[in-house]
């Protein structure tokens, strides 16, 4: 709960009840509902008040959500996602969201979401969620939960400055879009098709004259890592200690704790090329991480006339993730790469130094998405200072 002591000046404590309505209008035949947009979690971006994706009510069954334009769809199911929209259109949601209207007496409807999107309220709602697998939020204890808002004039000028911050965090959304669409498209179409050069024809199709077609297995060693005993977790940095690279909720790489060196096993470097051997996603191509590494990692060492560069972007190259998925297997109830398929699936191979050129053109667009996606990361924290302080100063410019 939110402490009184500590209220700025005109600011007042709610609950979320007198703050917002939960528009319960549940729609039991979907293709009946007379609408033309359904908008489900799938469709909901982390951190983008925009829902920019939907599909179609005649495609899904059960029982969904009506909401109205002007409405919030919150994923109250794993919060953590960090998935809300504010409705342009009307139409039915997922009953796995909330769908919430602004009391405008409290709170100004351009401001709600905007709060709702801040730590603050994201953070609350991941602690009131129930449930292991799937954690889920219920209306009843959402609606108990207290929190500060600023007063309605406050409230006002506050959008403003939100609304540039949420106009620049779009703008990037869709300059990240272009950029990944351009990275997968020229890396594509370079691996498969050279750069106009005259074709041959391979095992694997029409390839560059100069190319050959190799198997993955016979020019790249897999090798494992090893899980230290749990006893060791315990330990802290040190020159004695080196991070454990782990994967997390399958999604990410993090350095979660650190284990004696003379106990790790099996080492990476930056360089090297990291296969993420779980799912979902059963497939992920890592770099930039040093360390030891555990078992649910795979590090891909290449033979002789094989670049890393090329190497890891030829993984993640569109064709070969889109077959990803049928060449996984299910271990302990886990989905995961089947090694020894993988090892028999063909890739072009240019000379080495046509490699080096090509990854060369790869990274800089690889970079483009790294620096856009950075900026992203900025305005995030950025929105949460302006709920939070309303008093500090931001260059939304100079981020």
């Amino acid at each position: 709960m939110t402490d009184r002591r500590q209220l700025k000046p005109g600011w007042k404590i709610w609950r979320f009840d007198q703050m917002a309505t939960n528009v319960n209008v549940r729609i039991d035949n979907p293709s009946e509902s007379g609408m033309e947009h359904y908008v489900g979690l799938e469709h909901l971006d982390p951190d983008s008040l925009r829902i920019r994706r939907w599909g179609s009510p005649d495609d899904v069954e059960a029982t969904k959500l009506m909401f109205k334009k002007g409405d919030i769809i919150f994923g109250r199911r794993r919060a953590y996602q960090r998935k809300l929209g504010v409705a342009e259109f009307d139409g039915i949601c997922s009953a796995h969201a909330m769908v919430l209207r602004a009391k405008p007496e409290v709170v100004l409807p351009e401001f709600l979401p905007f709060f709702m999107q801040s730590d603050l309220f994201m953070n609350r709602a991941v602690e009131i969620s129930v449930g292991s697998l799937s954690p889920t939020i219920n209306w009843k204890t959402m609606a108990i939960q207290e929190f500060a808002l600023p007063s309605l004039v406050e409230q006002k000028n506050l959008v403003g400055l939100l609304s540039a911050i949420q106009s620049a965090f779009d703008a990037y959304r869709e300059a990240l879009d272009v950029a990944q669409t351009q990275l997968t498209n020229i890396r594509d179409s370079i691996m498969w098709g050279g750069e106009h050069q005259q074709l041959k024809d391979s095992l694997i199709g029409s390839i560059p004259e100069s190319w050959q077609a190799k198997l993955i297995g016979d020019m790249v060693d897999f090798q494992g890592g090893s899980q230290p005993p749990a006893h060791t977790f315990e330990f802290s940095p040190s020159s004695n200690n080196v991070r454990l690279i782990q994967i997390r909720d399958y999604k990410s790489s993090e350095f979660l704790t650190y284990v004696p060196k003379a106990l790790a096993k099996k080492f990476c470097d930056e360089n090297d090329v990291m296969i993420g051997r779980y799912g979902p996603p059963v497939f992920q191509i890592l770099r930039g991480l040093t360390g030891a590494y555990n078992v649910a990692l795979i590090k891909a060492v290449p033979r002789q006339g094989l670049s890393k560069r090329y190497l890891y972007h030829f993984l993640k190259e569109k064709a070969l993730l889109s077959l990803i998925e049928g060449l996984s297997r299910r271990s302990c109830g886990q989905a995961g790469v089947d090694m020894d398929k993988l090892k028999r699936y063909a890739l072009p191979l240019p000379p080495l130094d046509e490699q080096e050129r090509l990854s060369d053109i790869f990274d800089s667009f690889e970079l483009s998405v790294k620096n856009i996606q950075a900026r992203i990361n900025k305005l995030g924290p950025l929105r949460g200072k302006v709920i939070t302080s309303s008093t500090e100063v931001v260059d939304v410019l100079r981020i």
